[in-house]
């Protein structure tokens, strides 16, 4: 950097701009400008502020500049000044905006006489800096760094869609719960309007291919035909509301007595009459019940009950009768039609019916009469056949080999139009002429004419429009641009640098985080309701593929090609039973040779349980199982060593796959609520959502339990739905309906919060749906129920440098850290950590490597073994568990050999234990000070701190500190090369 002088020298300011400085100018008087500025109420310090809008820090490193800024003191400027000082191009520098300050400094004093005003006006509010936006131009949430994939055309898990009359406009309710408004023209959004209702997703159902027949399933959601009336059931059941969807205002709120679920719900277009198909949760017989909700009354009555279940429900648009129809027998089969003002049914059709519905004016009723007709079409006022369209026959149906699916099919009429939907894709008929218009995507959604009836808007997979006349698309097609569905899963690899994420849309996708570029890698199967896992370069991805005549297989996808390198055969882990095996979980390893997973397996008595099952990655072949008594299918800790089980609400543990051992972790009166303990990555803590059982949902705390005890280390008072570790076990990353946050457990704080945007849905108790984090901690990557992911900077801040402790500080921090209150040891690591040269030096005068055991006595011991006397052997034995796991290498040249019988057995025996104290959860006392100083020393991340652990490493191979030595070694190395 040139010298000031030279610098205004050469850009154009003179050298008394810098009076005062280096340059030896005089303190006591002053330059013409430090006047000027001084009249005006402006120091040279609030000059240098205004650069700090500028390009300044291109020049100067910004923290000299802020450390100049900071000693002078700079105040407030006046608004005329900041203004021309911000209007400062980049491109003009440093020094080209110091000028427009002198010059406006200049103007001001010319202007107002020399003479300083007596109270400056107040300084203007700070220009809001504009949103960050995707690679489509479409914003980002506040906090958001980056999106992947796209939110154009995705309507939001749509229950509703209509056309505005006017047909200018398209509009549909969803999550938020919001009404989505775009042009009809371009697909363009055009306004989310976020309501204040009470609704709740069908998560079971909602935006699922192959759930047309029961898309509002359970919660009673529907909308009206003119978009106006929004019908949803609370969350007890026990209350059918409805809602204005202009502006939120309730409508209506109807007791439903007995509380019940409900299978299907309709409301009439004109948005007067909601029919429900319902169960009641403590019903008498079980019988269903058709019920029908006058909204502007705020009455409900029960027409009828019924042994089966409605799916298809279809009030005429005015609200006055209601057309029902069933495929099952019990109760007859059929269509049938009700006068809900009498109660009465007014005409009755026979025949199954796995296909059918209502014309959009409510005239005409279509449908097949049995699997063994064609589409026919029934007027619905009398019942009696319709005539005058010309609707595809048995053979036409034949030829277009339209899939016929019981009750998961969907038939629409749209003035002379015809629409069969399905999940694998949508008929387009032309009822006048008796052709096909058109075959469109599968979908599983609503479906809206336009008011001319020349086109259909369909909320499948993404919303889209289509011309009636050719089925051509007029939107454009966005399907690929990201998933369509809600987010299952997401993983990083290669260092953060890649992701794969699994959707609802059923696709496998592959995304380079740097440029927001995606792929599709697999399309199809149900198998990706299980996260897949990437290798840890990313060249790899584990899934699971589903076979229907079998237990399917684990795929090893090619990330570059998106073919399969090989297969995993699930069906080995049922170890030879003809059940089927069937994974709930894949991970892998951290070295990434070996593919565990959990899986569903029979039983040695003839039932279903759980299974750690292993196979090699790179051959298939199969490494065995453990069997995990009580243990659901729930994911694996990160080194794929322990898996969560609960068998109450007020019972929670964890089973160690490697020992078999079962771990309970105290819960103290509370409830684990669906989300089952998660592990940290280096195995020390667990950590869950717990309640009192009175606690509203989302609102409980979060425990933290030290793995090694189960005891409860901590609880933070953090309102939560979903929970897990940072890389290093320090911090713990929690999300709810609110946001999402970074816990630093050894301080208790929350230390980053990132509010949800506004009018996320919660799925569950979280506004996300999968989650991950890059191996550095920095980048938090959260799946969504809109079928984007965001990306999110999670770095916690900067920890002010620790100051050494005293000598009896750092005895006392050992004291806690060796000690039986895991907290108080858990904080006492960190508290070393944070101070690596002490950390370092009082783990080296503590704890030493582990000797050889005396061969002398080993030796002794191992020939008493074989002692005349009982006494004499037992005593032997006991001696060798005392001298330790150094003592193995003699003792397995023992076993090799040929001694006798016992000898051999109690030289296993006491092998074993070696070996269990080497691996199990629980260190013996023995082992607890080396077991967590090696933790401590580990997390100072340093090579002093790489040098003690590889000391520790080199003791003797069987001893449980030189194996946890060995590993927290291998762990640090590659961050301190």
């Amino acid at each position: 950097m040139l010298p000031g002088r030279a610098v205004a020298g050469r850009r154009g300011p003179s050298p008394g701009l810098f009076a005062g400085g280096a340059e030896g100018a005089t303190r006591t008087r002053p330059r013409p400008l430090r006047a000027g500025l001084a009249r005006r109420g402006l120091a040279l310090p609030t000059v240098l502020t205004i650069l700090a809008a500028s390009d300044a820090t291109a020049v100067v490193p910004p923290a000299l500049f802020g450390r100049t800024v900071d000693l002078l003191g700079a105040g407030p400027l006046p608004p005329a000044v900041a203004s021309l000082a911000t209007a400062a191009p980049t491109a003009l520098g440093t020094f080209a905006a110091l000028g427009l300050v002198v010059l406006a400094s200049g103007l001001a004093v010319a202007l107002g006489g020399g003479d300083p005003p007596k109270a400056d006006p107040p300084p203007a509010a700070a220009a809001t800096p504009a949103p960050r936006a995707d690679r489509s131009g479409d914003p980002l949430p506040a906090g958001a760094v980056a999106r992947l994939g796209t939110v154009r055309q995705r309507h939001g898990r749509a229950v509703g869609l209509w056309f505005t009359p006017d047909g200018k406009a398209v509009r549909a309710f969803g999550d938020g719960p919001a009404v989505r408004t775009w042009d009809a023209a371009t697909g363009a959004l055009v306004d989310t309007k976020f309501l204040p209702v009470d609704y709740r997703i069908d998560d079971s159902r909602a935006n699922y291919p192959g759930g047309a027949g029961g898309y509002s399933r359970d919660v009673a959601n529907a909308v009206s035909g003119d978009g106006r009336v929004l019908a949803t059931r609370s969350g007890g059941f026990d209350r059918q509301r409805f809602y204005d969807l202009a502006d939120g205002k309730l409508l209506a709120d109807v007791p439903v007595n007995p509380p019940a679920w409900s299978e299907h719900a309709v409301l009439s277009a004109d948005g007067s009459l909601l029919v429900t198909c319902d169960f009641p949760q403590n019903g008498p017989g079980g019988r269903y019940a058709v019920r029908a909700f006058d909204v502007r009354a705020g009455t409900v009555k029960v027409l009828f009950q019924s042994a089966d279940r409605f799916w298809s429900i279809f009030p005429t648009a005015d609200g006055r009768r209601v057309v029902l129809a069933r495929t099952t027998q019990r109760d007859g089969r059929g269509a049938e039609c009700w006068d809900v003002a009498a109660g009465k049914r007014v005409w009755q059709v026979d025949g199954g019916f796995p296909m059918c519905g209502l014309s959009d004016d409510g005239k005409t009723f279509v449908g097949m009469a049995g699997v063994g007709t064609g589409v026919q079409a029934w007027d619905a006022a009398t019942g009696i056949p319709a005539t005058g369209l010309k609707l595809p026959d048995l053979r036409a149906l034949g030829d277009l080999r339209f899939p016929i699916s019981l009750n998961e099919t969907l038939v629409g009429l749209h003035g002379t139009t015809l629409t069969l939907t399905s999940s694998a894709e949508r008929i387009v008929w032309d009822a006048t002429a008796g052709t096909l218009a058109g075959r469109l995507p599968g979908g599983y959604g609503p479906i809206a004419a336009s008011p001319d009836g020349k086109s259909l808007v369909t909320a499948g997979e993404t919303l889209q429009r289509w011309d009636a006349a050719t089925g051509k698309p007029v939107w454009p097609d966005t399907r690929d641009d990201g998933h369509s569905g809600l987010v299952r899963s997401v993983r990083f690899a290669a260092g953060g640098r890649k992701l794969f994420s699994t959707g609802s849309d059923m696709t496998l996708r592959a995304w380079d985080v740097a440029t927001g570029a995606g792929r599709v890698l697999e399309r199809g199967g149900q198998g990706y309701v299980v996260p897949a896992t990437p290798t840890a370069d990313g060249r790899f991805v584990l899934a699971r593929r589903d076979d229907p005549n079998g237990p399917g297989e684990i795929a090893v996808v090619d990330a570059a090609s998106g073919t399969t390198a090989r297969s995993i055969r699930l069906q080995d882990a049922a170890e030879g039973s003809p059940q089927y095996a069937f994974l709930s979980h894949v991970g892998l390893t951290p070295d990434g040779g070996t593919a565990a997973g959990v899986v569903m397996v029979p039983t040695a008595d003839g039932s279903t349980g759980y299974a750690a099952a292993r196979w090699d990655v790179a051959t298939g072949k199969y490494l065995g199982r453990r069997l995990m008594p009580g243990v659901g299918g729930y994911p694996l800790s990160p080194d794929q060593r322990f898996a969560a089980g609960s068998q109450t609400p007020y019972d929670a543990f964890l089973f160690d796959t490697t020992t078999g051992a079962r771990i309970p972790l105290t819960l103290d009166n509370r409830e684990v609520r669906r989300r089952l303990p998660v592990v940290s990555p280096d195995g020390r803590l667990a950590a869950a959502p717990t309640d009192d059982g009175r606690t509203p949902a989302g609102h409980a705390g979060v425990t933290v339990w030290d793995v090694a005890t189960g005891a409860k280390l901590d609880r933070l008072a953090a309102a939560t739905g979903l929970v897990r570790f940072t890389a290093d076990g320090r911090g713990l990353i929690a999300a709810d309906r609110a946001g999402v946050g970074v816990w630093d457990l050894a301080g208790g704080q929350r230390v980053v919060w990132h509010p949800a945007p506004a009018g996320a849905p919660a799925d569950g108790r979280a506004f996300v749906t999968a989650w991950d984090a890059t191996p550095d901690g920095r980048t938090l990557a959260t799946g969504h129920a809109d079928g984007t992911v965001l990306l999110w900077d999670v770095t916690p801040p900067a920890r002010p440098a620790a100051a050494p402790l005293a000598a009896a500080e750092i005895g006392h921090r050992w004291a806690d850290l060796v000690g039986t209150d895991p907290a108080k040891a858990y904080r006492a690591g960190w508290d070393l950590a944070a101070r690596p040269g002490q950390a370092v030096t009082v783990v080296r005068a503590n704890v030493s490597p582990v000797a050889a055991a005396d061969a002398e006595a080993v030796g002794n011991a191992a020939a008493a073994l074989d002692a005349a006397a009982f006494a004499d052997r037992d005593a032997a034995e006991k001696e060798l568990l005392k001298l330790g796991p150094a003592a193995a290498p003699a003792l397995r040249k023992l076993v090799a050999a040929t001694p006798s019988v016992e000898q051999r057995d109690r030289a296993e025996r006491v092998l074993a234990a070696y070996a269990d104290r080497r691996t199990r959860v629980t260190p013996t006392a023995a082992d607890v000070p080396g077991v967590r100083a090696v933790t401590a020393v580990e997390r100072t991340a340093t090579r002093e701190a790489l040098a003690v652990l590889d000391a520790l490493a080199a003791g003797a191979a069987d001893a449980r500190l030189t194996h946890e030595a060995r590993a927290a070694a291998d762990r640090l190395r590659p961050a301190v090369r």
